[in-house]
């Protein structure tokens, strides 16, 4: 019988808060948690009401260890997440991944949503279309193109099959993201930052731009493509709206009544998205679906998030 939904990468930023979301929604539904912790943490299933296993999703032993029978749907979110990791070896895992997980959905045609990304676009102007051509410049940026493509593969084998693909552009995530480090999304970086000093750095001049969302919209942008889609689809995981560092920098210190200033350093990043912003005409015409949070109040939510942890810590 078919009744758990497995959710890999479920200690990491994006995972968390979905299974949180998930739980909420379908309380009666069992859950198969899995991750390696390379880029997840335990603080991060405190709240997880599922069965977890410690385990690396390109890995075939841990997909021949399951039963394809009891597995109901996939929601794939374990990747190698710093973008700038130039280790071929370690990128290419987010290509087998997929390979793994697409056989075993073959076997049973078990739906799959995963996240690929926005940085497989690369380096282009005006609002990114989903059948737009693919520029990407990074190793990471590459093994998501090919991890696409193995998917489009797995799709001309099992025309059947249901495989949606997201592509999130620049997740913020609050106290999930904690853990992240260098990778953690700017808007984060710029709220720990200013909470204990009055300085922060950007690759000058802070004229970049990017389509920021909140975890928490993107969340349920997955959850409402899965259930709503007849077929399988590529659709963008952003806002339509581009913000510059500058920007972000200017919300928080209204938000944050601080009498901050940037200091500007040179980019030393060899491959570095100038600009991206999302077109949502798909999503919201297949899907009719709409961010609840602009940027503004994404960010007063990581706030009053970031001041409870610090409260509870304290």
């Amino acid at each position: 019988m078919k009744n758990k939904t497995l959710i890999t990468g479920v200690a990491g930023a994006i995972g968390s808060v979905f299974y949180k979301a998930f739980q909420k929604r379908f309380p009666a539904k069992s859950l198969l948690g899995v991750d390696n912790f390379k880029s997840g943490t335990l603080f991060n299933l405190v709240d997880f009401k599922g069965e977890f296993c410690d385990n690396d999703v390109s890995d075939v032993n841990f997909w021949a260890s399951l039963d394809p029978d009891k597995i109901d749907a996939i929601y794939h979110f374990a990747s190698n997440v710093d973008t700038c990791d130039y280790n071929s070896v370690e990128q290419f895992k987010n290509v087998n991944a997929l390979k793994c997980i697409t056989s075993f959905c073959s076997i049973n045609n078990i739906p799959l949503l995963w996240t690929s990304s926005a940085s497989v676009y690369g380096n282009q102007t005006g609002k990114f279309k989903e059948d737009m051509d693919l520029y990407p410049e990074s190793p990471y940026a590459i093994s998501k193109m090919l991890a696409e493509n193995v998917v489009r593969q797995y799709q001309e084998m099992f025309p059947e099959a249901k495989v949606i693909t997201i592509r999130p552009f620049n997740v913020y995530c609050g106290e999930a993201e904690k853990h992240k480090g260098k990778m953690q999304s700017m808007p984060y970086q710029m709220l720990n930052t200013l909470t204990y000093s009055n300085k922060m750095e950007l690759f000058a001049y802070g004229e970049q731009c990017r389509d920021f969302i909140f975890v928490e919209d993107l969340v349920d942008l997955m959850l409402h493509a899965m259930y709503n889609s007849e077929k399988s689809e590529i659709f963008n995981g952003g806002t339509g709206t581009a913000c510059s560092f500058n920007e972000l920098f200017n919300i928080f210190k209204e938000l944050m009544a601080q009498n901050a200033e940037i200091v500007y350093k040179p980019k030393k990043v060899k491959h570095f998205q100038t600009f991206t912003c999302a077109d949502m005409t798909k999503v919201e015409t297949l899907l009719n679906w709409k961010p609840k949070f602009d940027l503004k109040a994404g960010i007063v939510k990581m706030i009053e998030d970031f001041n409870c942890f610090l409260k509870h810590k304290g």
